[in-house]
This record gives C-alpha cells, structure tokens and sequence, in this order.
C-alpha cells in the first residue's frame, strides 16, 4: 500500500517506504522531500500565486547547469491527468556516477508547483514511473 501525504490542503501517494521531510524553504509556502532507502528523492515546492512556468523552469535549470556543468536536458512538456505540465528530463555526473532528473512545473488551484525527482541511473530506470505516479496523484487532488 502506499503511504498518502494529506495535510495543508496538499495530498499525494508515495511508498510506503521512503522518507517524508519537510526542510525549510524561503520561498516556497511549503517544501516536501521523500526520499526512497537509496539515492532517489522526488521534491515538491509550492510557491503561492500563479507564476511563469516557463521562467521558473529555466531558473532551476540554470541552478542545476551551474551545479552541475556538463548537464544535458531535454524538453518534457505534457498533459498529466489533462494538466500543462513543462519541464526538463537531465542527466549529469555526480561523484563519477551517472544521474538522472526530472524538473516539472505546474499550476495548482492558486499555486505554482515545482517537482524535481532525480537519483543514480541504476535506481532512476526502476523508479521513473514511481516518480511520474507521485505527480499525477498530486495533479489528481
């Protein structure tokens, strides 16, 4: 069974197994990470009124680019559960591992939602689709 975050207006599934944290964030109204028993995480933050997507987008990709220099992205737009969502599919070099990234960002009621989920290569192929589900039952709520 998977486990449900339902609090401050804000429900989703993820695995009954991973982690939920709550760092601080300046920014955002709220900040969640979980975090699976390895190397993946899947981040929500949600920034209050309806902001540019698109330029939201392109600030973390430029955080990642700068983090991370030989990053590469690809576009990844699409409709999830009839929502506009942009976003970027990366890959990049972490402590000589290869890694791979989601960035997505949507609008949610009153709110701009970003998700960022990434992890090593060998535990991302296993968990895109945990990753990709964790968005639509966001999105579905």
């Amino acid at each position: 069974m998977p486990a449900i975050y339902d609090e401050n207006g804000v429900r989703f599934a993820y695995p009954d197994n991973w982690t939920l944290e709550s760092p601080p964030d300046d920014e955002a109204e709220l900040q969640l990470t979980v975090a699976s028993p390895e190397t993946a995480f899947w981040s929500l933050s949600i920034y209050p009124g309806l902001r540019d997507v698109r330029e939201l987008l392109e600030q973390v990709l430029e955080a990642m680019q700068s983090e991370y220099p030989a990053l590469e992205h690809d576009p990844a737009d699409s409709i999830v559960d009839g929502s506009p969502v942009v976003g970027f599919d990366l890959s990049f070099y972490y402590l000589d591992l290869t890694n791979s990234a989601q960035i997505r960002v949507f609008h949610r009621e009153r709110s701009t939602c970003l998700v960022l989920a990434q992890a090593e290569d060998h535990e991302y192929d296993q968990l895109e689709s945990v990753f990709e589900a964790m968005t639509t039952s966001l999105l579905r709520e």
